[in-house]
Formats: structure tokens, sequence, C-alpha cells
């Protein structure tokens, strides 16, 4: 048996090394194609890709570029991160139904007017819910029915205040503008932080690309071992592996719900059927009390840089000869939440107090300190909703075309009555 050792060695380690030999070979040639066609892959293995690999080959930000809806539409602006692409009509039917068709002006704004710079005017600056161009009747023309007067709107979605100043300065100053109505948001806050990294960083990268890069959330492959920095090919394991676990029939059901809430079903007054609303769990003052969102509070670094980006913006629109008016528009699960039956709202609402007013609280404190006209739609958004009215998309957080048209009646009667006042001074 002995003597035949060998010749069955040599029988085994034979085929067991060609075995070997090809198969590495299959994995290099699987790695070399790879990384030969990953401009050209699906977006969302690109999106996964670790951020190593990513940064060795510019042509996958391009191509994620591309396939990000949020980024799509968006012109690049040295000064003022993006503006939408300019002269190019938006047309379509929104999550309600309804056609729309507008079109942004030459300096790739969605505005009501572009009046002669002498004549008088109202300003705004604001983001997404001053440029949601897929409603019936955006809140910058509703604001223009509402006030009499021709209506400059400089707003463009994903903006935040630092945005909102370098915009009034290149576009509105100078102009006859005794009144500047911001419509601020929830995003707004943490918008000036992530400019001022941003700025901070120096980065060449442009501020859209730069933003997507910072904020990659649980899909990216954040894997620290060197397969997972330097093998396209492991990472293309890894993500259809993951695909397949996240879609399998057998998956259990109750796991999905645990970390995705369902839409939540509300009675309208006139609409018998009711309305759905997809509410997002994530935004703070869900989740923290309002101590939190003033100073010595976890959230206060986030709102001393807001206030002190507001409080620049104030002084650039006064040394213009104008007044700045503060509008906080309030987010679909500020309004609607609290309408819910208690055990519904605690699935959302995880403070100790149960409040949710933490925001408007804070900043109705820095409005009075700094003498400001501001104006909190919370409550007349909320009294609508209370009526069974539905204001925001079933799925996407902006107001829709019924959420604009109320939103725009009330700031447009506030605005009203600081014209008012200032004529009478």
């Amino acid at each position: 048996m002995l003597k035949h050792l060998p010749l069955l060695k040599s029988r085994i380690i034979g085929p067991v090394s060609l075995l070997l030999s090809s198969l590495i070979v299959a994995l290099l040639a699987g790695e070399w194609l790879l990384r030969m066609g990953l401009p050209v892959l699906p977006p969302a293995f690109l999106i996964y890709l670790h951020p190593v690999q990513k940064e060795a080959v510019p042509a996958v930000w391009q191509r994620i570029r591309k396939y990000n809806p949020w980024a799509r539409g968006r012109k690049d602006d040295p000064v003022l991160g993006w503006t939408f692409e300019p002269d190019r009509l938006y047309e379509g039917r929104n999550e309600d139904g309804e056609a729309y068709s507008l079109r942004t002006t030459t300096a790739g704004f969605f505005t009501p007017d572009e009046p002669d710079p002498a004549k008088r005017q109202l300003v705004t600056l604001g983001d997404s819910f001053m440029s949601t161009f897929y409603v019936l009747e955006p809140l910058p023309w509703v604001l223009k029915r509402e006030t009499g007067l021709p209506v400059f709107n400089l707003a463009v979605g994903g903006w935040g205040i630092e945005q909102y100043r370098l915009a009034f300065d290149r576009h509105a100053r100078g102009r006859n503008v005794p009144l500047v109505a911001v419509f601020t948001f929830n995003n707004d806050i943490t918008d000036v932080n992530n400019w001022r990294r941003w700025k901070a960083s120096g980065a060449k990268t442009d501020f859209l690309t730069w933003i997507w890069k910072d904020n990659q959330g649980p899909e990216i492959n954040s894997g620290n071992t060197w397969f997972d920095r330097h093998s396209t090919l492991w990472n293309y394991l890894r993500f259809s592996y993951e695909q397949f676990i996240k879609n399998r029939p057998d998956k259990d059901a109750s796991s999905a719900s645990a970390t995705r809430f369902e839409a939540e079903h509300f009675f309208g007054g006139k609409e018998d059927g009711g309305f759905d609303l997809v509410f997002n769990s994530g935004y703070p003052f869900l989740h923290m009390e309002p101590e939190e969102f003033e100073e010595g509070g976890r959230y206060w670094p986030y709102m001393a840089a807001y206030f002190d980006a507001l409080l620049k913006l104030k002084k650039s629109i006064e040394e213009a000869g104008g007044e700045m008016v503060l509008v906080w528009i309030p987010a679909k699960e500020r309004v609607y939440i609290p309408l819910l039956p208690k055990d519904r709202y605690r699935n959302y609402v995880t403070t100790r107090s149960g409040r949710l007013d933490g925001l408007e609280r804070a900043l109705r404190k820095f409005a009075e300190k700094q003498k400001m006209s501001f104006l909190d739609l919370t409550d007349d958004l909320t009294r609508h909703a209370s009526l069974g009215e539905k204001l925001y998309f079933t799925m996407d957080g902006h107001l829709n075309s019924l959420g604009n048209r109320v939103a725009g009646e009330v700031a447009g009667a506030f605005i009203r009555m600081l014209i008012k006042e200032k004529e009478n001074e």
C-alpha cells in the first residue's frame, strides 16, 4: 500500500492544483472585468461600492451623480453650490395625479416674476418648499396673488441659509425690496453645518458631490478589510448577498416593520375615504426634549450655527435697505403626528414628555430677542389638518397643492399686515 502512496498523491495533488489555479485565474479575470466595467455597472452597486474604490475611479462618481434623483435637474454653481437647470421646462404629473408645467428662468429659478429692480417687489428666499414646481399653484405664486406685489423668488431644493444670503447678494441687492421673506424648514439647520464644513475642507469637488460623499448611509459598504477597500469582486459578491437577504421571499415581515413604519390613515372632512401619509421617523424633534434645542442642549451646536447664519442674512438684507421676515414651515410629521391616537403617536415620539415644540420654541425666542418679524405656520396648518384636510403629499414630505395654497394665504396675510404697518410708520 505504501509503495502506491506517491502515485496516489500525484493523482490527487495534480487535479487539486489545477482546480485551484483555474479558480485563481477565474477570480483574477472576474476582478479585472468588473474593474474595467465599473462605469457601466448598475448604479445601485456603484453606490454600495466601498468609498476607497469610488475615489479611485472618477467615472464612478459621475455615474452616481446622474443616477441620484435629488441632483438631477440641478446645475453646479461655484458661488451658490447649485441652481436648477436654467431655461428648462419641468412637466409631468405629481403624486396626487395633478398635471404640472413650469419653466425655470435663465438664472435657474422658479419665480412668478423677474421685475424691474426699481419696481417695488417682494423677494422670497427658501429651499424646496419654495420651489415645489409640481403643484397647481406654488407658494410664491400664492404670495403674489395675496400681497398684490411682484414676487421675485430665489429658492432651490437643498439650499441652506448661507446660500440664501449669497443668492440675495447676487440677485436681489439693489432692488426696491422693503421686505424679504425667508421661508425656513428643519433641514436648514443642518444645511448650515454642511455648507461650512464643505468650505472649511478646501475640497475641490463640487458641493453636490461632496454632500453625497459626506452623507453616505447604511447602503454603502463601509467594511474595513483589505478586500472591502480594494477588491471590486468582493464588493460585488457582498452586494449580491445583501440584496438576496434583503429581498428573499421568506424574509420575516415583522423584521421589516420594526424599522419601517406603514402609512397612517386619516379621515378627511369632505373626502369619504380619507387619505394616507407616510412619516419620516428621523427628525430630532421626535426624539429630543424641547430643552435640547436651546443653549446647553445636545442640539444647540447646530442651532447656534443656524442662528448665526440667520443673523448674517438679516444684516445683509438690512444693509440693502430691507427688512427680514422669517417664516417657519413645519414638517408633515410635526403637523399630523399629534393627530394620531396615543398608541400610534408613541410609535414615533420617544421623548419622555411627549412634546414636539422644541424647534418652534427656540425659533420664537430667537426672533423675539432679535426683534425680528416671525411667522410660525405650525398652528395654522395643524388647524386645517385637524379639519381633515390633506396638506402634504402621501410619500413626499412637501406641501401638496392645498398645502401650498393654505401656507401661501396665511403668509400672504401676515406680509400684507407688515407692509401696511411700514406704510403707516
